[in-house]
């Protein structure tokens, strides 16, 4: 039986692909700092029924990831904190549940893989080779940029990949953009207007304290974020957005003066009564919607005793179109849940002690921005799954909070840069044209001790 790659053309487009990955693989080794803004690009404005089947099938962002992750390698971690294993012993008994014991899938090992893992790993090592604050620079352009482009798809109703979709065979029929109230929800590229909103959210804490940027301008741009998640018309996006927004101005330090933190408050009151009226209108229209997607989360609950210690719950069953069920439940609307009933509630542990030890490292005031995003993404968590690009936002914020909570201690890891080394070497140099000369140089007469 021939295949591709025993036919010429074949072999010839196997090479010419190989020589490709490996131009790529030298140019982002040369060039970190681009390769990162590309990767992050493709994470919040890429769909993720754009990726590739090579046996499995690979989101853009998973693709792109690998290809930056095997680039930057061997140094990409040379710290480790109890976060890296908390994780570790997560993923561990995750593995282990369809490995040894046959009780989970491989799509939802692959799944967690792909699609967790490997964007903590990215968070997790891109700012020891790029930088922390460049880092966070990045982050607040990039999604910056894509809240711009949801508020102007609420006031144009117009959302460029239903367009594309509409017949040409590209790729999977977008779903029509949903509606609240009449007016359309808001979703980018994220293809869920919820997955939109949370990961907007997460990025509030991040723009807000930790860029070295001008107060005015971190102002600015958080505002354009967090109007972006209030036309999605999601109330647990909403909700996480002010809470970045507040948990920051109460419990971050740093680039936020005190005057600011003291007036947050009542601008957040007065913005919300402003705003209030014209969202209780769009939920008074929907009438009942937002009601029983509330009470629907609520019956959910029931599931939580059936949770086994490793792998999938005993409810789990599949029907004869091969759909995942959990009881009577197919869609599961709270990710620590289904966590639990996914990989079994000894790895849900590991997960809650995790967020348990965030909130801890916020109320003792030593939470970075990245930890203080993943501390408001709780409501989320609870009530939401990880779809769509949702699941890599959240997990890249998972790998820069463990990061900066690791430069946080004053143990910074060694960034691996050519950038940041040229820097240093020009601020030494810098340092050494100004030093003063001592008086035998400026005498230029040689001096001997009294004897």
């Amino acid at each position: 039986m021939k295949t591709l790659l025993s036919t010429p053309l074949g072999l010839f487009l196997a090479c010419v692909g190989l020589a490709v990955v490996i131009g790529l693989a030298v140019l982002i080794r040369r060039a970190p700092r681009p390769a990162t803004v590309v990767w992050l690009a493709v994470l919040v404005f890429v769909p993720v029924w754009l990726g590739p089947t090579v046996g499995v099938y690979l989101y853009p962002a998973s693709c792109t990831g690998i290809l930056l992750l095997i680039a930057l390698a061997p140094r990409w971690i040379s710290l480790f904190g109890i976060g890296d294993l908390l994780v570790a012993f997560m993923v561990g008994l995750c593995v282990a549940a369809k490995f040894l014991g046959g009780q989970s899938s491989f799509s939802a090992v692959l799944t967690m893989l792909l699609q967790w893992i490997l964007m903590y790993l990215l968070g997790r090592s891109l700012p020891s080779r790029v930088g922390l604050d460049w880092m966070y620079r990045a982050v607040a352009i990039v999604f910056s940029a894509a809240a711009a482009l949801g508020l102007a798809e609420f006031f144009l109703g117009w959302n460029p990949f239903v367009q594309w979709s509409s017949g040409n065979g590209l790729y999977q029929v977008w779903s029509p953009l949903q509606l609240r109230g009449g007016l359309v929800r808001v979703e980018g590229a994220f293809g869920h207007s919820i997955a939109f909103g949370a990961s907007m959210a997460l990025a509030v804490p991040v723009v807000l304290r930790a860029v070295p940027w001008r107060l005015r301008t971190r102002m600015l741009l958080t505002g354009v974020i967090i109007a972006s998640t209030i036309v999605t018309f999601s109330r647990v996006a909403m909700l996480c957005a002010v809470l970045g927004l507040l948990f920051s101005a109460l419990f971050g330090r740093g680039r936020l003066p005190l005057a600011f933190r003291a007036g947050v408050f009542p601008v957040v009151g007065l913005l919300t009564l402003a705003v209030m009226p014209f969202i209780s209108s769009v939920f008074s229209a929907a009438g009942s919607e937002a009601t029983n997607s509330a009470d629907y989360r609520g019956s959910l609950l029931g599931l939580v005793p059936h949770m086994a210690t490793i792998g999938y719950s005993p409810l789990a069953s599949r029907s004869a179109g091969g759909e995942l069920y959990f009881g009577q439940f197919q869609s599961i609307d709270s990710q620590l849940i289904l966590t639990g009933l996914t990989y079994g509630w000894l790895p849900l542990i590991f997960a809650l002690l995790g967020l348990l030890i965030a909130v801890a490292a916020m109320l003792c005031r030593v939470a970075t921005a990245p930890t203080i995003a993943l501390v408001a993404q709780i409501p989320a968590l609870a009530t939401v799954a990880l779809i769509t690009q949702y699941a890599s936002v959240l997990w890249l914020f998972v790998g820069l909070a463990v990061y900066s909570q690791i430069a946080e201690r004053g143990q910074p890891e060694r960034t691996d840069n050519a950038a940041s080394r040229r820097e240093s070497v020009a601020a030494t140099s810098s340092r050494r044209l100004r030093r003063p000369r001592s008086g035998v140089e400026m005498s230029g007469q040689h001096q001997t001790a009294p004897a």
